[in-house]
């Protein structure tokens, strides 16, 4: 099953997070997916807004997905997972 889903209809475009079974929770692999088509978004002049929603009915995002942060050895991960999700948020 795709972690990001893409639904356009008359240039407004829907990115669903897609892992609601842990609450739409972010891994490295989410930011790759949402860098992708936020680089695609970016060149596409027929688009008129972007909607970014999760799956499931528990939560829009949980936020970093602790349990892939934690699989790091180094601590140093959990921030660049937070500077990476700020990057993404002021684009």
């Amino acid at each position: 099953m795709p972690h990001l889903l893409r639904e356009d209809n008359d240039g407004i475009c829907i990115l669903t997070l897609n892992r609601p079974e842990i609450r739409n929770a972010i891994d490295d692999e989410i930011m790759r997916l949402l860098a992708e088509e936020t680089a695609r978004l970016s060149a596409d002049e027929s688009l008129r807004a972007v909607v970014v929603t999760g799956a499931g009915s528990e939560a829009f995002c949980a936020g970093g997905d602790l349990k892939w942060l934690q699989s790091f050895e180094n601590a140093d991960a959990g921030e660049a997972m937070s500077r990476r999700i700020r990057k993404f948020s002021r684009a």
